[in-house]
C-alpha cells in the first residue's frame, strides 16, 4: 500500500507538469506495452506535433492512481477488469472505450535452458508471475487454478508487481520459468525462450482496452492513430495482435 502511494504522488506531480499544456497527450499505459508505445508516440509527434507523456505501471497502480485524482487524457489497460473499475467510477468517458490489442500468456525459460514446461505439474523451484494487482498475475492465476496446481505452486512463487518484473526475474535466472504476455517474451527473445502458450480456454481473453478521460477531438485522433495502419504495424513488429471486437 505505501508502494502504491509513492506512485500516485509521483503521478500527481508528473501530470500536473502538464496541466496546462494543450498539446500533451498524458497517457497511463500498462507496462508491458512500453516497447510498443514508445514507437508510435514518436511516430505520432513527428507527424502531428502533439508531445506523449506516459506513465507506465501495472493496471491494477494505474486505475488505482486515475481513482486518487491523477490527471490522465487516455488509459490503456492490459485487461477488462481495471478498465471496468474506472469506468464503474465514471473516470472515463464509455464512448470513447475500444478493445485495441489482444495477447496470450505464455511460459519462458531463461535463454539456453530446456523448454521442458508441463503446465500440469511445474516442477520448477521459482515461478515468477505477476501479484494480483497485475493482469498478467489474474490471468496465470486463472490458468493454475484451472489446471489444479496453484495451490502447490505457493511455495515456489516469485511474485513481480509488473509483467516486466516477471520477464526480468527469469531472464536473470531468478526463477526457473514464468508466465508472462507472448509480446513480452517476443521483445526479450534475446533473453528468455518460450516454453509453451497457456491455452486461452484457462483464462479470461486477454484484451487491452484504452479511453479517454472525456472525449476530446485531440485525444480521439491519438485512439485514431492508434488503429491506422503504421501504428498496427508497429504493434505487430512487437508480437501484438490487433484486435477489431469492441465493447
Amino acid at each position: 500500500m505505501k508502494t502504491i502511494k509513492i506512485l500516485i504522488f509521483i503521478s500527481l506531480g508528473l501530470t500536473a507538469s502538464y496541466a496546462e499544456d494543450g498539446n500533451t497527450l498524458r497517457i497511463f499505459a500498462a507496462a508491458g506495452t512500453t516497447p510498443a508505445m514508445k514507437e508510435i508516440a514518436q511516430q505520432y509527434t513527428r507527424k502531428t506535433g502533439t508531445a506523449i507523456v506516459f506513465n507506465f505501471a501495472n493496471s491494477g497502480i494505474l486505475a488505482r492512481q486515475i481513482n486518487a485524482g491523477a490527471e490522465f487524457d487516455l488509459f490503456f489497460s492490459a485487461n477488462e477488469k481495471w478498465m471496468d473499475y474506472v469506468e464503474e467510477k465514471a473516470l472515463i468517458e464509455p464512448s470513447t472505450r475500444i478493445t485495441l490489442l489482444e495477447n496470450e500468456m505464455v511460459i519462458v525459460v531463461p535463454k539456453g535452458h530446456s523448454p521442458d514446461f508441463d503446465l500440469s505439474a511445474p516442477d520448477v523451484e521459482r515461478f515468477a508471475v505477476g501479484d494480483q494487482a497485475t493482469p498478467i498475475g489474474i490471468y496465470a492465476k486463472q490458468a493454475f487454478t484451472q489446471l489444479g496446481c496453484w495451490d502447490s505452486l505457493q511455495p515456489h512463487l516469485c511474485v513481480g508487481d509488473t509483467v516486466n518484473k516477471v520477464l526480468n526475474y527469469v531472464a536473470l535466472g531468478e526463477a526457473d520459468a514464468g508466465a508472462v504476455f507472448r509480446s513480452v517474451a517476443h521483445c526479450a527473445s534475446n533473453q528468455v525462450d518460450m516454453a509453451c502458450i497457456v491455452p486461452a480456454a484457462l483464462h479470461s481473453p486477454i484484451r487491452f482496452p484504452i479511453a479517454a478521460a472525456q472525449r476530446s477531438p485531440e485525444r480521439m485522433a491519438f485512439i485514431a492513430y492508434l488503429q491506422s495502419q503504421p501504428a498496427q504495424n508497429l504493434f505487430n513488429k512487437y508480437g501484438w495482435t490487433p484486435c477489431k471486437i469492441e465493447k
